[in-house]
């Protein structure tokens, strides 16, 4: 049978000539796409130049809304505080340094690298120099991977017109189309990327307005200058894109809620929230659940806390009606913390496999861990979250939704000490441990954290508020508890009341916070409140009504009342007591005899006049029930139920016959450590057989 031979490339058109054409067009399409600019495409005549000069002619705007809306400008943008170094030599000549902040500047395009430290820094100046001969680099090579490509098209094209035309069947060309749309969705979706990065460059960041990252926008624009993004104003800055992971690991949101993928680096660092890289820890966050007046106002409170070096590298929140809401602080590491140890995770179908490093350990993740809580710890009083939720998600440094602070521009951190060199030589810079107290409480931190919270936005009234409660209701619960006679006598009406509450604690309040008409205002209110409390029972549901209806709490019952309430019992309480005592009677006869008949107790109770004679016969089953007693042949038998047993296995004779029948029993040691003996044996055995026989038998005595 003959092979049919099948060219790998499929024909898009019927005839060999319309496929060299069409292969034609394409490699100049792409040449064109990749190579050609707006400035070649004017001068190289034809329609295309005659369409661009009636653009050029028309008086109206280019319809490109990031061009358009350049102008609207943000409210958030990248501000730094640079650190300034004064020297000033004593009259010994001793020569003090004192380290100092400028007045916070913002940046912008025209004054990149201006407002920062590095600028003398030959260090600096080196690093400049060689990302410099690193774009160019890369410029040079892009150009020859361009010039590859052309030619490989044009080769490919070539090729493609040598083959013989096939005509393909309908299946055939129906899978054609569907790769063919498939691939055409593709590059659509690459050149659509492509775009907006390039737009991105170009002519800025534009958001059109709505709600995102957890508040409303308007339409806002921000542009850098031309090739500028945020991470290029610093050189602190531009370690941001390079703690986070690669575009097919870095996660971003919207919303604080849910993060995703994407499809381009440059554009995912515009969204709001940016999550760490989870395998080389990079940098430590620290949420405030604070809101500040101005950010000069947060950096003076951190400069109370830390010392220059020790300062964060970034501070990033949103300026939201002047005020600085929420911000989360960020300390750019030196060296970042491997965190990948060896583990056991499971698959989407169940199936647990190994990941990561046997080589990565765990001792610096924790010690990460520990510097994190210290800090948070150090923080409390600013209003740091001790629950430590988001220690991997913050709001991003280069985010045009937020505000960026360069608060250190200086230098990055360690987390502690470095063992010397093999030359004996010993790094003395300080390290985050030298500025922290490790030795944190959590319990300490959630308590602290709750009363910094209840002070938060206080006004002098709320303290007074706050403090007449603290006093006073004390004393309402202890004048409810013990109902003196003055109590009692003044709870005939609301107002009197309220008046007995304020002559017991006004003097202790004035003798601390002085007279005043807001004391005097805030008493009324408070004690007329305590006095409807009382008057209309609210405390009643929490100390319990316990079956009456009288309101003892303003009454005064004689002795003799007293006596004759505190004798009766209802018939729900007087029946549970009877029941408890016959229960520790049945109990009783168990641990004496071991085992116990029906007629035998109740004769016995009858006799001794405990109970009555109805009582004891209805109540019996209800008792041996009650303590897991089952019967068999008129023998009642004792099943332990503990939490803490041990299963065993025996064989009992049943009805005196000669086969034996299986039974699992729980055994239980008793206080003295022994195991007891098992009396649900007795239950399989003969009913006249002893329990000393039955244990010696089993070997259970």
């Amino acid at each position: 049978m003959a092979r049919t031979y099948k060219p790998r490339i499929r024909y898009v058109a019927e005839t060999r000539a319309a496929q060299t054409e069409w292969h034609r067009d394409r490699c100049l399409d792409a040449l064109a796409s990749d190579r050609a600019s707006d400035e070649k495409l004017r001068e190289a005549g034809g329609a295309m130049a005659a369409l661009a000069a009636a653009l050029d002619a028309h008086g109206a705007r280019p319809a490109t809304p990031p061009q358009i809306d350049r102008d609207i400008g943000s409210p958030n943008g990248v501000v730094a505080f640079v650190q300034r170094r004064e020297y000033e030599q004593l009259a010994d000549g001793t020569v003090v340094v004192e380290q100092a902040y400028v007045a916070p500047a913002r940046l912008a395009h025209d004054e990149a690298w201006k407002y920062t430290s590095h600028a003398a820094d030959p260090a600096h100046a080196g690093l400049v120099a060689f990302m410099t001969a690193s774009q160019e680099r890369a410029r040079t090579e892009h150009e020859a991977r361009l010039e590859a490509r052309a030619k490989k098209l044009a080769k490919r094209a070539a090729a493609a017109a040598k083959q013989i035309a096939v005509t393909l069947t309908a299946d055939e060309e129906f899978v054609a189309a569907e790769k063919f749309g498939q691939a055409k969705k593709a590059a659509e979706r690459a050149r659509t990327v492509k775009q907006q990065v390039a737009d991105l460059y170009r002519h800025g960041f534009y958001y059109p307005g709505g709600r995102i990252a957890g508040g409303g926008y308007d339409a806002f624009g921000e542009f850098l200058g031309d090739g500028v993004l945020r991470s290029h104003l610093d050189p602190m800055l531009a370690f941001w894109p390079q703690i986070l992971p690669r575009k097919d690991r870095l996660r971003v949101g919207n919303e604080k809620t849910f993060v995703g993928g994407g499809d381009s680096k440059a554009l995912m660092l515009t969204a709001p929230y940016h999550v760490l890289d989870m395998k080389r820890l990079g940098a430590i966050i620290v949420e405030l659940d604070s809101n500040w007046t101005s950010v000069e106002d947060l950096m003076t409170a951190l400069r109370e806390k830390f010392e220059s070096w020790a300062m964060p590298n970034f501070i990033t929140g949103r300026m939201d009606h002047g005020q600085f809401v929420r911000p989360h602080l960020i300390w750019i590491l030196e060296q970042t913390v491997w965190n990948d140890v060896r583990r056991q995770e499971a698959d989407a179908d169940g199936n647990l496999r190994w990941v990561g490093d046997k080589r990565c350990r765990k001792a610096p993740i924790d010690f990460y861990h520990r510097i994190q809580r210290a800090l948070v710890g150090k923080l409390i009083d600013l209003g740091a979250d001790p629950a430590q939720h988001n220690v991997y998600k913050t709001k991003g440094a280069t985010s045009p939704f937020f505000t960026c602070v360069i608060a250190n521009g200086v230098n990055r951190h360690r987390l502690g000490r470095r063992k010397p060199a093999a030359d004996g030589t010993v790094d003395a810079r300080p390290c985050l441990m030298d500025a922290l107290d490790l030795h944190v409480d959590e319990a300490d931190m959630a308590r602290r954290a709750h009363i910094v919270r209840s002070q938060i936005g206080s006004t002098p009234s709320n303290e007074i508020w706050n403090r007449v409660g603290a006093e006073l209701m004390p004393t309402v619960y202890r004048e409810l508890a013990i109902s003196r006679p003055e109590f009692v006598a003044a709870g005939s009406t609301q107002q009197r009341l309220a008046g007995y509450f304020d002559s017991l604690v006004r003097p202790a309040l004035e003798a601390e916070l002085g007279a005043s008409d807001e004391l005097d205002r805030i008493l009324d209110r408070r004690t007329t409140f305590a006095a409807r409390y009382c008057a209309a029972d609210k405390h009643k549901e929490r100390t319990g009504r316990r079956g009456r209806d009288r309101d003892t709490r303003f009454t005064m019952p004689t002795a003799e009342e007293r006596q004759q309430e505190a004798g009766r019992r209802s018939r729900e309480q007087n029946s549970d007591v009877l029941f408890q005592k016959y229960v520790i009677a049945v109990k009783e006869a168990m641990k004496a005899t071991g085992c116990i008949r029906k007629p035998a107790f109740i004769k016995a109770m009858i006799d001794s006049k405990a109970f009555k004679k109805s009582y004891a016969y209805n109540t019996f089953e209800k008792a041996c029930h009650h303590l897991g007693i089952e019967f068999h042949q008129a023998v009642g038998r004792y099943i332990v139920r503990p939490a803490s047993s041990t299963l065993i296995k025996t064989s009992c004779p049943s009805n005196g016959q000669s086969r034996y029948r299986r039974q699992t029993v729980r055994l239980s040691p008793t206080e003295n450590g022994r195991v007891p003996t098992p009396a649900c044996l007795i239950a399989r055995c003969r009913p006249n057989a002893g329990l000393d026989s039955i244990a010696t038998r089993t070997g259970y005595a």
